[in-house]
C-alpha cells in the first residue's frame, strides 16, 4: 500500500500542520485505514554568498550575506569586527556587513543562519581590510595647470655720499 500527499502552503514562513486520511483502494488492504498528522516545517537554511570580502581602510565598504531556506533565515555572527564596521540582519534572509574603518588587517568571523529547521548553517567568513591608499599629487605640468607668474625679485644698490 502506498500513499502520496501533495501540499502547497500559502504561508511558507511558519510551520504548517495538516491532517491526512488514508484508505486503501484495493481488496487486499481493505480493512486498513487511519489518520495521520503531518507537520510541514520547511527547509534548512543555507548561506549562499561568498565567504570573504575586501574593504579599504578609510573608505566605506559594504557586503551582503545571502541565504536560502523556509522559513526565511535570520543571520548572526560571532567574532570581532574592526571599529566602524557593523553586521546587521536585514530580516529578509540577508545581512549587511558595512561601514568605514581605519584598521587594516584580516578579521575572521563565523556567520550563522537559522530558521527553526535543523541544521543551522554556518560559514567561516573573512573580512580583509587593505591599508588606505595615499594619493600622490602630480606636478602642475601634469595636472594641466599653468605655472603662476610671480614678479621677479629686483635688487637695487644705493650708495650714500658723504656731505
Amino acid at each position: 500500500m502506498s500513499c502520496q500527499v501533495s501540499y502547497s502552503p500559502s504561508d511558507t514562513t511558519t510551520p504548517q500542520n495538516i491532517a491526512a486520511s488514508y484508505a486503501p483502494t484495493d481488496n487486499i488492504h481493505s480493512t486498513s485505514s487511519g489518520n495521520a498528522n503531518l507537520t510541514v516545517i520547511g527547509t534548512p537554511p543555507q548561506i549562499i554568498s561568498l565567504a570573504s570580502t575586501t574593504f579599504t581602510a578609510g573608505m566605506g565598504g559594504s557586503f551582503t550575506a545571502t541565504t536560502s531556506g523556509t522559513p526565511t533565515p535570520s543571520l548572526s555572527y560571532t567574532g570581532s569586527l574592526p571599529n566602524g564596521v557593523t553586521f546587521k540582519d536585514n530580516g529578509n534572509g540577508t545581512a549587511t556587513l558595512g561601514g568605514t574603518t581605519t584598521s587594516a588587517g584580516s578579521f575572521p568571523i563565523t556567520i550563522t543562519a537559522q530558521n527553526g529547521v535543523s541544521p543551522n548553517a554556518t560559514q567561516n567568513f573573512t573580512l580583509t581590510v587593505n591599508p588606505a591608499v595615499l594619493a600622490r599629487r602630480r606636478p602642475r605640468s601634469q595636472r594641466g595647470e599653468a605655472r603662476p607668474i610671480l614678479p621677479r625679485a629686483t635688487t637695487s644698490t644705493a650708495t650714500a655720499e658723504a656731505m
